[in-house]
């Protein structure tokens, strides 16, 4: 026989396991849904450039579209630029006296696109291109154009040409390499960013992995294959990943025919900036 009051202490706690049951269901939800992209997130405000109104505002989840749809961090659906590149880029235009009329290939509209980079706040214009377009972001628009065929724009027509994780994902990089250079004037700075690999990298970080106590045995079968192999950025479709390149690649390919070259390697698995200028005739 049961005591008296029991029963309801037995309903209570049956009421309070299925609370909890379908709190952790909630909080499983919640979680899926923000790795999916699914929760609604607070559009950030760009921190640099003029407050011009704003002819149509963008989703702050807009990702990447030059003719592709490429990625900015390091994992899939990530749509913001790792602060260290972010600070490359800054610190190479600051270097190298970057503005007057600027163009980013793959411009978004969030406060880490190129384009709100803080050296560039006294441009006399910022203007991007992005399949997801035209829209405007924090004083500056955002046109609907394929960097492969920017017929919109004129020869010569910028001072400042930035891109940054697009080449990677496009199929034919070489066009975009090509109408980067058209539209560039002489003497204009071409800055480009994509993942790619370098000799050394994985060497590095193997050298400390095996000052731990264990892990040279645990390695010692593999070993010989990782010492042949070399890290680089995880595969990210959007929609498609085509290309890794060697600062090699960067310097002979990406900044063939430019002045002033300079490549530059930057985190683990590396990205790989290549800077040129276009030459004076």
């Amino acid at each position: 026989m049961s005591r008296p009051g029991s029963a309801n202490r037995i309903a209570l706690t049956e009421s309070i396991g299925r609370e909890r049951c379908h709190g952790v269901r909630l909080a499983v939800n919640h979680l899926k849904a923000d790795r999916l992209g699914i929760l609604k997130r607070r559009p950030a405000k760009c921190s640099a450039g003029n407050a011009a109104r704003h002819v149509r505002a963008a989703p702050a989840s807009r990702t990447r579209r030059a003719g592709v749809r490429p990625v900015l961090g390091t994992r899939p659906g990530d749509s913001s630029v790792h602060p260290t590149i972010f600070a490359e880029f800054d610190r190479i235009c600051r270097a190298r006296g970057a503005g007057g009329d600027v163009l980013e290939i793959g411009s978004t509209a969030s406060d880490d696109t190129l384009l709100c980079l803080p050296a560039l706040c006294h441009a006399q214009s910022r203007i991007g291109v992005n399949l997801d377009g035209p829209f405007a972001h924090a004083g500056f628009e955002v046109l609907r154009a394929d960097a492969n065929d920017m017929a919109c724009f004129p020869d010569g027509a910028f001072d400042t040409v930035l891109c940054n994780s697009v080449l990677e994902h496009d199929r034919r990089f070489w066009l975009t390499l090509a109408e980067i250079r058209r539209v560039a004037r002489p003497g204009a700075l071409v800055v480009i960013g994509v993942p790619g690999f370098a000799s050394g990298t994985f060497d590095r970080g193997l050298a400390r992995a095996l000052r731990v106590p264990g892990f040279r045995a645990a390695l010692r079968r593999s070993l010989p294959s990782l010492l042949a192999s070399t890290p680089t950025l995880l595969v990210h479709e959007f929609p498609a990943d085509y290309y890794r390149f060697s600062p090699q690649a960067a310097r002979d390919v990406f900044l063939e025919g430019l002045a002033e070259p300079e490549v530059h390697t930057v985190l683990v698995p590396p990205r790989v900036l290549a800077v040129g200028v276009k030459p004076v005739d």
